[in-house]
């Protein structure tokens, strides 16, 4: 596959650059004992590095060439990373990648590139400036916030592929901005995986509708806990849990009064919500509120693991929530989620992205 790409690019190049393409495939099949292949091998790489047809971060010694022209066969893997909530998706993915990387060295490489939560330009620009100076084979995006929105419309321009992490999750009518980003997200990736089997039906219909027959998708469960580390050093006196993510359209007045009248204990831990919400409730005199802005996802879980109630209107009530409260402590604010049908989702099955990823890829080849 990385051969088919060169050769595509390089017919617009010199005859030179053509031939020493042809040089670095046939090295492939060569006895590494043949010096003076190795030479031709590794003068040929040397120009296509100048003739930016292959990236500058492989560059090697003579003696490495072999390692590193096979290396260039391999997929190379690009991860995202955005706001807290992503990790839960992504650690168990990019846990598995870089196993198998060592133990079958079927990835050649694993990215990870950090966006800027809730900055579209800002996450464009990193994105458009890390694919100037890299190809990689697939890029793996997470969820549906505005960040991702524009990495992903980045690779969708740059031609490259894309496999998103939990489409066809709906919400009637659409509630926030990211059930908008989300559904674009899939419509341009070459790979969904999903969560359940509503889910990918949402997404076959979607792409259906506009004549995008060729797609993966999979079904891979709650991957949010998958691996997952509880830490339960901050956990003391009784409390409840406040996480709310203010939207355009929310009843903000009739939301604050619902989460005052679940509150059951004197003491409220409030989480704040997606970095672009702003909702700050106005708590009564007598309890005694500590406020979070940047919780570790280990920190979150040990205290949602012990908390009386988690009030909230997040995605973390059918995620997360379920493994440790009882359905009676979770309290569900306003209409954000309101269209999901149950707390209950398939358990997750990472390694079924890995097997998905190397099976398309094969495929291309």
């Amino acid at each position: 596959m990385y051969f088919n790409r060169i050769k595509k690019y390089v017919e617009t190049l010199s005859y030179h650059a053509q031939v020493d393409t042809l040089i670095i495939k046939k090295a492939l099949n060569v006895d590494k004992n043949n010096k003076s292949f190795t030479n031709f091998a590794y003068l040929a790489l040397e120009r296509l590095v100048k003739l930016g047809v292959i990236e500058k971060h492989i560059k090697t010694s003579k003696r490495n060439i072999y390692r590193v022209i096979k290396k260039m066969d391999k997929c190379k893997i690009t991860v995202l990373k955005g706001c807290r909530s992503d990790s839960g998706l992504i650690t168990p993915i990019l846990k598995r990648l870089k196993e198998d990387m060592i133990e079958n060295e079927f990835f050649g490489r694993i990215d990870e590139v950090n966006l800027i939560p809730s900055d579209y330009m800002g996450s464009y620009a990193k994105m458009d400036w890390y694919l100037k100076h890299n190809t990689p084979d697939l890029v793996i995006v997470p969820a549906d916030r505005i960040e991702m929105m524009a990495a992903a419309t980045c690779c969708f321009l740059y031609g490259i592929p894309i496999a998103h992490i939990y489409g066809g999750i709906t919400n009637y009518p659409l509630s926030t901005v990211d059930d908008t980003f989300r559904h674009n997200i899939s419509l341009m990736s070459d790979i969904v995986f999903v969560e359940n089997d509503a889910a990918s039906r949402t997404v076959d219909y979607l792409r259906t509708n506009i004549g995008k027959h060729k797609i993966w998708i999979k079904t891979i469960g709650n991957l949010y806990m998958c691996d997952y580390e509880v830490d339960e050093s901050t956990v003391d006196e009784p409390f409840c849990i406040v996480l709310y993510n203010g939207y355009k359209g929310s009843d903000n007045l009739g939301d604050k009064q619902k989460i005052i009248k679940n509150i059951t204990t004197k003491r409220v831990v409030v989480i704040s919500g997606n970095p672009d919400s702003s909702f700050t409730p106005k708590f009564d005199l007598h309890h005694i509120v500590t406020y979070n802005e940047n919780l570790p996802r280990s920190i979150f879980l040990g205290l949602l693991k012990h908390c009386d109630r988690f009030i909230t209107n997040s995605s973390s009530a059918y995620y997360e929530a379920p493994t440790f409260l009882k359905p009676e402590q979770i309290i569900l604010i306003g209409d954000r989620n309101k269209a999901r049908s149950s707390l209950n989702l398939p358990e997750g099955n990472p390694d079924l992205v890995i097997e998905t990823i190397k099976n398309w890829f094969g495929e291309r080849k």
